[in-house]
């Protein structure tokens, strides 16, 4: 017998036994596991049969490998097959939840605002579960004490200690020393025993404490949280209840808050963002919405994919022109009857009369590289006028048209329209403002400004701010009151809508009641934002309260680079701001 070397690449290849025969030649057999292939090889010497071993062996690896690369080019060719089949059914399924906005909206159920905003607000939090309690310790048993009675305490007398009364006293004394040296062994372990069962009485007395105290600390901090939720949760139902008694009494910014919710809880395809702005006229009952539309650039064009084995590349086959057209046009139709019938269908007690829908597209405009919201349709219709419709079986732009809907006949056009009924963006608390910011310069201290120029520079930055989105800020006539000092039309995709602006020449830290003076301003006001400016900092209380809230705190520091950023410099000192001001008080 001899060992045979060979170069296995794949370690698929097993050798049998190899030996010498009775000839002289040397003789193998292989074994490929995966092939499942076998064969008996001989040669005249070890290092030709070596040579006709690495042969076989080099064939069978080439024809293993070839067979590996095709299954996994099999499964390649599969696998991107079905990814192709997913792309196009993911295309067909958007295509598919496009054209049927309005189909899907008609059958959901009506909802319960005002309920739905008061569940939402549950503690779910579960009440921490009692811990096992810790396991009695395992005592030590104490062995029973020696009996001096026992036999082997007694003295046993030979022949010769019967004979003499030392001898027998000399075993009586033994006898006792013996019981008295085991006594004294027994005593010391049941010391040790009693004082290691001690310690365990102690360490489990110490862990039953240590287990009852941590689970009624957890029990009492779970039931401070729930205390802290519900009374947060009963000024927060308060607020709901207050808001839909202004909707009841027709004031417009319970409406404006209750369509609001309306729209903001519709289920729409992803590709369209509920954005709008929203004006009540309690006198008529009419509602002018001003809802943004996508645009035509964002209806998806895939229609199909394909791999072509061939080049091993996915093809993406784009729906025509017209029918992309077609879809976008229909899609709006369809998206302007389900928003009319979502508000009407929730509003069951009528306080919403007529509804002015105004559907508007952000683009650029190519005569003057300018970004436009441009009204592309327009529609008034009477509440009693638009429940008679079966929306099940209507034909979107035929029902559009009949209800005196205006707009291009071709929407993905882009053509402007004028709106049938514009919102109204004027307020008789704005007033015209004046020029501050320009007078200005880098020794200028914030905090003593004249409190009437501070709220006018406000509205100046921030009209630089948004006047590069196509907005506008308007300020409010001076009050002092806590009101609105400035607000702010933001035609931004993303900040957009309307949003109010309080100024606070303040030296001193600003506590969380101007937050939340300022919150049920944005509530009652039916903006989507609220921005409150101060020139000193926020408590941690502040920062706390606006969190999750549509509040953006700006303090001394972001109003410097408010400035900074628009090419303006000023300063803000607080120290002495308390000083001037301290001294013109006791003038």
């Amino acid at each position: 017998m001899a060992t045979l070397h060979y170069k296995d690449r794949n370690n698929h290849i097993k050798i049998l036994h190899f030996e010498m025969t009775q000839r002289c030649s040397w003789r193998a057999e292989i074994f490929h596991t995966e092939l499942m292939k076998s064969k008996v090889i001989t040669g005249e010497t070890l290092d030709i049969l070596q040579l006709k071993v690495q042969i076989v062996i080099d064939k069978w690896d080439e024809t293993w490998i070839h067979d590996i690369e095709k299954q996994r080019s099999g499964q390649k060719f599969e696998i991107n097959i079905h990814k192709a089949a997913e792309r196009t059914e993911d295309a067909k399924q958007q295509i598919e939840e496009l054209s049927n906005i309005l189909k899907s909206g008609s059958t959901l159920q009506k909802m319960d605002i005002w309920q739905a905003l008061k569940d939402r607000m549950q503690f779910n939090t579960p009440e921490p579960e009692r811990p096992p309690e810790p396991e009695p310790p395992q005592y030590i048993p104490i062995p029973p004490s020696p009996d001096q009675n026992h036999p082997i305490y007694q003295p046993q007398f030979s022949m010769l200690d019967s004979l003499s009364s030392s001898r027998r006293a000399e075993r009586t004394q033994e006898a006792q020393q013996h019981f008295q040296w085991d006594y004294n062994c027994w005593n010391n372990e049941r010391i040790k025993i009693e004082n290691e069962n001690a310690q365990l009485k102690h360490d489990y007395i110490l862990k039953k404490k240590e287990w009852k105290n941590n689970y009624h600390a957890a029990l009492k901090e779970w039931n401070k949280a729930k205390q802290d939720f519900e009374e947060t949760r009963e000024k927060e139902i308060k607020k709901i209840d207050s808001v839909k008694n202004k909707y009841e009494n027709k004031e417009p910014s319970g409406v404006i808050k209750f369509v609001k919710q309306i729209l903001l809880r519709s289920v729409l395809p992803s590709l369209i963002q509920v954005e709008f702005e929203s004006e009540y006229r309690p006198e008529n009952g009419i509602l002018i919405l001003d809802y943004q539309l996508p645009s035509n650039e964002a209806v998806p064009k895939l229609k199909e994919v394909k791999y072509i084995k061939s080049t091993g590349e996915f093809k993406e086959i784009s729906m025509p022109e017209s029918a992309i057209n077609n879809l976008y046009d229909e899609m709006i139709y369809q998206l302007t009857l389900r928003v009319l019938h979502e508000i009407f269908r929730e509003d069951d007690v009528g306080i919403i009369q007529a509804i002015a829908f105004n559907g508007r597209v952000k683009s650029i405009d190519k005569k003057t590289g300018h970004p436009v919201n441009a009204c592309i349709l327009s529609l008034e219709v009477k509440r009693d006028e638009f429940l008679k419709i079966n929306l099940a079986n209507v034909e979107p732009k035929a029902c559009f048209k009949n209800l005196k809907g205006v707009g291009s006949s071709k929407l993905h056009s882009m053509t402007p329209i004028a709106p049938i009924i514009a919102l109204n963006r004027e307020d008789k608390r704005f007033v015209p403002g004046y020029d501050v910011v320009d007078g200005i310069d880098e020794g200028e201290n914030l905090a003593i400004m004249d409190w009437e120029d501070f709220e006018h520079l406000i509205r100046e930055i921030f009209e630089k701010e948004f006047i590069s989105h196509g907005g506008e800020v308007k300020i409010t006539q001076a009050s002092r009151d806590g009101g609105v000092d400035a607000v702010a039309f933001d035609p931004d995709p993303i900040r957009g809508g309307k949003i109010v602006i309080q100024a606070k020449r303040y030296t001193n830290t600003v506590g969380v009641s101007a937050v939340r003076d300022l919150y049920g301003t944005l509530m009652n006001e039916g903006a989507t934002k609220g921005i409150l400016v101060t020139t000193s900092d926020y408590g941690p209380d502040a920062y706390e309260f606006a969190k999750d809230k549509p509040i953006t705190l700006l303090n001394g520091g972001n109003l410097l680079h408010l400035l900074d950023k628009h090419g303006y410099k000023a300063r803000i000192d607080l120290s002495e701001a308390k000083k001037i001001l301290a001294e013109s008080q006791k003038k």
